[in-house]
């Protein structure tokens, strides 16, 4: 038996106690309203959670347009700016939750990774990358991104040897453009 059954068990549901506890919208339109009630146990006191959804209507002022009986109930609890606060807050958090899903899932495709972390594999893609045959025509855009931030290092950006910044330049795979960049920063 799970938990909604056993609250359940032995109980006219006539008898149960209703507590408001939130609601909000859950769609663009603001028309459909979820509501999220508490049932309290006659018996035990135990509470469960029931959600009840209904249609709204509003004007456009955001006012309640014609309020359904269990709108009119909501409303002895609390306010529409509370409810669309509280729509707010729960995309707010379904974003967050979901910007966490895709991290998690990047990360454990090996998609992105923590240096911080010790993950070895970040230090495989590197020796990967560098070591892996070039192809010219579709290696090109890593090449020339590859140069990009290499010359965003300070010791390579203020280095005056401009015979090595050209040879870094012209470097025609990743590794020699990884071999003139360690030149450019060992030297200074």
């Amino acid at each position: 038996m799970n938990e909604v059954e056993e609250f359940y068990e032995n109980v006219n549901p006539k008898e149960l106690e209703k507590r408001f506890v939130k609601a909000r919208f859950s769609n663009n339109d603001r028309t459909v309203l979820n509501i999220t009630w508490a049932l309290i146990h006659p018996d035990t006191d135990k509470e469960i959670e029931m959600d009840e959804t209904i249609e709204v209507r509003l004007d456009a002022n955001g006012d309640p347009k014609d309020p359904p009986k269990q709108f009119e109930e909501v409303l002895k609890h609390t306010t529409i700016d509370q409810i669309h606060e509280n729509t707010a807050i729960f995309v707010r958090e379904q974003r967050e939750q979901f910007e966490r899903y895709v991290l998690d899932l990047a990360k454990r495709d090996g998609l992105i990774f923590e240096w911080e972390s010790g993950n070895v594999e970040v230090y495989k893609k590197i020796i990967t990358t560098l070591f892996a045959d070039f192809d010219p025509i579709k290696d090109k855009e890593k090449l020339f991104y590859l140069k990009l931030q290499l010359f965003e290092i300070d010791q390579i950006k203020k280095s005056k040897d401009r015979e090595a910044k050209a040879e870094l330049r012209k470097a025609s795979n990743i590794l020699l453009a990884m071999q003139k960049a360690i030149e450019i920063y060992t030297k200074e």
